[in-house]
């Protein structure tokens, strides 16, 4: 839903809502490891997958 970037000197400082992965200029910047979701109303008891992260923010990320 929102996503901030800004690059200075080679590393950049992001912040976003509501996301799974985040790529800039072609670099994952973040992605979070995978999960198990126990309780399904179909299918499989238990199903792998990526959550959607609410919010999260890093500075100072090497970018080539």
């Amino acid at each position: 839903r929102f996503v901030y970037c800004a690059e200075e000197d080679g590393h950049l400082s992001f912040a976003f809502t509501e996301a799974v992965r985040l790529i800039y200029r072609g670099q994952e910047v973040f992605v979070p490891k995978g999960c198990s979701f126990p309780l399904q109303y179909e299918g499989a008891p238990v199903q792998d997958g990526t959550a959607k992260w609410r919010a999260w923010e890093k500075k100072n990320v090497a970018v080539k």
